[in-house]
């Protein structure tokens, strides 16, 4: 009786060009395929079906190929050896010609079904050591291929961190030398005048410096979720008494908040309670009052809370008597859209950040801006974990 894989091994080398012409028609509907010319479409696949063919009428049914291939333990099957490195090197190409992995998986599944059809369709009984055969050798192919396609882009994911990260390294150098520099000139005795002249000139630069740090760190802030605004970061909420970490922030920003003539008058009451998380909370908090600051010029900024009744939500209002936020800078915090980036492209990200950690704390934000009343952010905040 004729071995039915050893059949199917002789029909598959007199049929090879009526396999490559089928599968070819149905890997042509994934997209990164339709625009490839033959030889690189076809790439493995002609050596592929040659060895398959050639393992499978040597062999027959007394050997499961590709079984031992798999974890490199048997050096008898050559050729389905020989198949399967192919495949890895097909990982290699189709990552270059910008396949996804998906895509990767799909040519592979659809020369299965292109294989069995044929058995089908050349009334070659089906037996069980013909689909042990070819489902094997192709699911070790698969995973050559796959290892191969998620090796390359691991490692070009990796180079662009490390260029994106030298880039940052660069960035920060710059602004923290010149810090340095001020600071040695701030503290020299040998500068030859007075202390007053020498601030006056030496402050300038490094506020400038310091701004430049605060809208690199904002960036990068801003990227880091490469899925863009919509990722909702990872919280870690709890109940948290708000009033000491609003008077922390205060007495942080204070100097700033001097040196233009603003007043910061922090009213929440001292008994509310929210449920947040700590990082996200300071960092929202940081950015409102800080904005604040910026806008109210010589007036003041008060931080308040009440609770909204029914609701279990906590409102806390940063107010402004002077100024008037700009609509897009109210539609990040209100909203996911894309707001102008001009020259206070930083301030953009900012709110946007805040929006994405309010809403990651179950919260919500509203805005009211006028030029007769100033502005006010409120943000919501849940009185009682979920």
């Amino acid at each position: 009786m004729t071995d039915s894989v050893t059949e199917l091994g002789v029909k598959l080398r007199a049929h090879k060009q009526d396999i490559l012409r089928e599968w070819r028609r149905r890997v042509l509907l994934l997209e990164s395929a339709q625009t490839l010319d033959l030889p690189t479409l076809n790439d493995h696949i002609p050596v592929l079906i040659d060895d398959i063919a050639e393992a499978f009428i040597v062999h027959g049914s007394s050997r499961t190929h590709g079984k031992d291939v798999a974890n490199s333990a048997s050096l008898n099957d050559d050729k389905t050896q020989e198949a399967v490195k192919s495949a890895a090197a097909h990982g290699q190409d189709r990552h270059e010609l910008g396949f996804d992995l998906a895509e990767v998986v799909a040519e592979y599944s659809s020369f299965r079904d292109v294989i069995f059809d044929f058995v089908i369709d050349h009334q070659i009984a089906l037996s069980p050591a013909i689909i042990r055969s070819v489902n094997t050798v192709l699911d070790v192919a698969i995973s050559r291929a796959v290892r191969a396609f998620a090796g390359l882009r691991a490692a070009e994911l990796r180079q662009t961190q490390e260029k994106h990260l030298a880039f940052i390294a660069h960035d920060l150098r710059t602004p923290l030398n010149a810090i340095s520099t001020c600071v040695a000139l701030l503290s020299s005795p040998d500068i030859g005048e007075n202390e007053s002249v020498r601030a006056s000139k030496i402050v300038p630069m490094l506020e400038r410096n310091v701004q430049r740090i605060d809208a690199l760190v904002e960036g990068i802030l801003a990227t880091a979720s490469p899925s863009g605004d919509d990722v909702t970061p990872t919280t870690s909420a709890r109940e948290m008494t708000v009033w000491p970490i609003v008077e922390q922030i205060c007495l942080e920003v204070f100097p700033l908040a001097s040196k233009q003539g603003a007043q910061i008058v922090n009213v929440v009451d001292a008994d509310c309670v929210a449920s947040i998380d700590m990082a996200m909370f300071t960092r929202v908090v940081q950015n409102l009052l800080g904005n604040a600051i910026k806008a109210v010029g010589e007036g003041t900024v008060t931080i308040s809370s009440h609770r909204r009744p029914g609701a279990g939500k906590l409102a806390i209002t940063f107010h402004n008597d002077n100024g008037v936020m700009p609509e897009a800078h109210q539609r990040r915090l209100t909203e996911a859209s894309e707001a102008d980036t001009d020259e206070t492209g930083c301030v953009s990200r900012g709110l946007s950040i805040v929006r994405q950690f309010v809403q990651a704390m179950h919260g919500s934000v509203e805005v009211s801006s006028n030029q007769s009343r100033g502005t006010s952010v409120t943000i919501f905040l849940p009185e009682r974990a979920a």
